[in-house]
């Protein structure tokens, strides 16, 4: 692989280097037929990112098909490998300005197959005034793709902030803390941080916190469904911004509840697109979509399905449920045997007094007839006992 970068792409493509550097140790190089992919994962798998890079942001791009280190997938040849972030960032750094040093910069990748000398990564600095860099870089073959699996289609909550909106965002923020919170709601968003006393992680040890309203006409994209917070490593987020800012590129952020990722994407005219992912940390009384197991039991079992036979039983959670599920049945069950013998009672009753009333008309004399209903005492029944064995259950 032979990537030449144009003076005009050196700043941006130092920029994506720096911001790999702050979320990872080490960056995954991806080499295609018509793009470069950079993209890095934290220690703690907490937080992601990937940057493409489309042939027009190189002055030449070329992928050399006849090494035997190149590998085939559904779109295509490939050629991936992993470097150290902070050897690569060293190598393509250059101090004062740029435009009048530096006339070009050039990445040489040799396929070769396997670990040793003879897989380097070559990064060769030509200055205007002749004298030409070189540093050249061990790298290791990566089998692994690293590739987000959520969508952004898929979250029900998004904003979208410009360059300028964002600029100097970050510099509210200490240092020290480690957390960002934002809030959302209708209304906008709120960034949170709290300022913890030394290096305690007690919470009772914060005695502040600075918040930064951003209301939705300061946006240029913002949709709520719904209001909560969510809470995320501010390290990686001030790298995001220090990214979008620095190449003045618009931000979108796709989040939802807290057992999801937020993403934060930027594009740069369809020549560097960025994609972010960091984890989010769940906040203790924030309602779970998910059903719960009790729920989730109960309601597998069929419609129609005798509860009160003993081989039904696994369809409820415990010994305890069925016991209770059995007595509420047959409780209602004798309440409406007891409701049916009174109301043929009553309807007796009813049907001696026409007859009486009727009589009395006729031979002038008069039948009083009096009954009385006592209300029904309705006990629990027994529960049956059922001889169970393990084959049965």
């Amino acid at each position: 692989m032979k990537a030449i970068i144009p003076i005009v792409s050196i700043k941006g493509f130092q920029n994506v280097l720096t911001c790999l550097d702050k979320v990872g140790d080490d960056i995954t190089i991806e080499a295609r037929q018509d793009r470069l992919i950079l993209s890095t994962l934290s220690l703690t798998r907490t937080a992601y990112a990937n940057f493409t890079f489309s042939r027009s942001f190189f002055e030449s791009y070329s992928l050399d098909l006849s090494s035997p280190a190149i590998q085939y997938d559904d779109e295509g040849p490939f050629l991936r490998c992993t470097i150290i972030a902070k050897a690569l960032v060293s190598a393509c750094r250059v101090r004062g300005n740029i435009e009048e040093k530096i006339h070009n910069l050039s990445v040489y990748l040799n396929a070769a197959e396997g670990v040793g000398e003879n897989c380097r990564l070559t990064v060769e600095v030509l200055f205007k005034s002749g004298c030409i860099k070189f540093h050249k870089l061990l790298y290791q073959s990566c089998l692994e793709n690293l590739q987000l699996i959520d969508s952004v289609d898929t979250f029900q909550n998004s904003w979208e902030l410009s360059a300028p909106a964002m600029n100097g965002l970050a510099e509210y923020f200490s240092s020290k803390a480690e957390e960002m919170t934002m809030k959302y709601n209708d209304s906008g968003i709120v960034l949170q941080t709290f300022n913890d006393a030394g290096d305690d992680s007690d919470k009772s040890k914060r005695f502040g916190a600075t918040m930064v309203p951003i209301e939705r006409v300061a946006m240029n994209r913002f949709s709520s469904q719904n209001e909560g917070q969510i809470v995320f490593s501010l390290k990686e987020f001030k790298a995001i911004l220090a990214f979008a800012v620095g190449l003045r590129l618009t931000m979108s952020a796709y989040f939802d509840m807290s057992d999801r990722p937020i993403v934060f994407t930027a594009e740069s005219e369809n020549v560097v697109s960025a994609k972010f992912a960091l984890a989010t940390i769940n906040i203790p009384g924030e309602k779970s979509t998910q059903p719960s197991q009790s729920q989730a039991s109960q309601s597998a079992a069929p419609e129609g399905l005798d509860l009160t036979q003993a081989e039904n039983a696994l369809f409820l959670d415990d010994d305890a449920d069925w016991a209770s599920q059995l007595d509420e049945m047959e409780i209602e069950a004798a309440q409406a045997s007891a409701s049916a013998s009174a109301s043929a009672s009553a309807s007796a009753s009813v049907s001696a007094s026409t007859s009486a009333n009727a009589g009395a008309s006729g031979s002038g004399s008069t039948y009083v007839i009096e009954e009385e209903f006592a209300p029904s005492t309705v006990r629990n029944p027994k529960r049956p006992k059922y001889d169970l064995d393990d084959d049965d259950w």
